[in-house]
């Protein structure tokens, strides 16, 4: 009870809220919903990367499909290539899954050398936003509708 007591009286300023708070939600949660998701899928693919396991043995412990697997395995491998190219920090914040893969829809087939549509990926990245369109306001409709 005392320590809380103690707690209590010793208030924050407003300042060190907001610093707190920014660290808390850059840290744990991000800004969003869709920051939360897609730091969940960049640690999911980089851990089923990092784990040398086949797509069959990740999938089975998932309990996933294989393509669901091997989606996110290819997502590693991207990671862990723009880590090491210090590309990492330039990478979109909320990139997820879904947001590599349309991506990589984009880059050109070839033969088997993934680090030349790695770097494609990269360049696309840095040259649209793929971050989606926030939606129209219907706050006002609905209140004239009232």
């Amino acid at each position: 009870m005392i320590a809380t007591a103690a707690l209590r009286s010793a208030q924050m300023s407003d300042e060190e809220y907001n610093r707190e708070r920014a660290g808390l939600m850059s840290a744990f949660y991000g800004d969003s919903s869709i920051d939360v998701a897609a730091k969940r899928d960049q640690a999911l693919a980089l851990l089923f990367y990092r784990s040398g396991w086949t797509e069959d043995q990740v999938a089975k412990k998932e309990g996933r499909t294989r393509q669901w697997v091997s989606d996110r395995i290819g997502f590693g491998r991207f990671l862990n290539f723009a880590s090491s190219l210090a590309e990492a920090g330039s990478l979109p914040r909320n990139l997820s899954v879904k947001k590599f893969l349309d991506v990589w829809e984009q880059t050109v087939r070839n033969g088997r050398n993934e680090r030349i549509r790695f770097r494609q990926a990269l360049q696309i990245m840095r040259s649209v936003s793929i971050t989606a369109a926030r939606r129209p306001s219907i706050g006002e409709s609905i209140k004239e509708l009232c």
